[in-house]
């Protein structure tokens, strides 16, 4: 009898030290990058960025040729003209810079605000579909790929997302 009692204590106890962990959770991986790169709308959006940046771009080097050029006639006049003269162009070619840099702040400010409305605009358009697919195919948590080390491919739902959002927003 102390033996039977000796068996079954044992296999309760071996019975309770393996526990199986059966997570119902549902967690797949989305790339938010690649949501803006491949999908009809992120494209647009990036080609308008884009052109902005090229018009910023184009807008400051052409001042910026023009302070060097200054700089360059001032460096050659330099022996010629005379203190006050040098003095007088030099303080001009400063307040050039000046309003160089001050006009390259404001574009890259205003760069940068245009930017972030436009991917918020974006993000509060596709959030809803997003919701709606995770919805309907009951998953629980979504991670965005970048903060992934490794998972399985078949956790990413960033082409089926890309499919969605391409038929839904134009």
């Amino acid at each position: 009898m102390k033996q039977v009692k000796l068996f079954f204590f044992l296999i309760l106890i071996i019975f309770l030290s393996f526990k199986n962990s059966y997570s119902k959770d549902s967690i797949a991986i989305l790339d938010l990058d690649g949501l803006l790169e491949k999908t009809i709308s992120g494209k647009k959006i990036i080609n308008e960025l884009n052109i902005i940046n090229q018009q910023n771009l184009s807008s400051l080097q052409d001042i910026e040729n023009k302070i060097k050029l200054d700089r360059d006639n001032i460096s050659k006049q330099k022996n010629i003209l005379s203190d006050e003269q040098l003095n007088e162009k030099l303080n001009d070619l400063n307040k050039d810079i000046q309003n160089f840099q001050k006009k390259k702040n404001k574009l890259i400010n205003e760069f940068n605000l245009e930017k972030k409305k436009k991917l918020d605009d974006f993000f509060k358009k596709i959030i809803p579909e997003i919701e709606k697919y995770i919805d309907e195919n009951k998953i629980n948590v979504v991670i965005d790929k970048k903060n992934i080390f490794i998972a399985n491919i078949e956790n990413n739902i960033t082409e089926d997302i890309i499919r969605i959002i391409d038929e839904k927003i134009k």
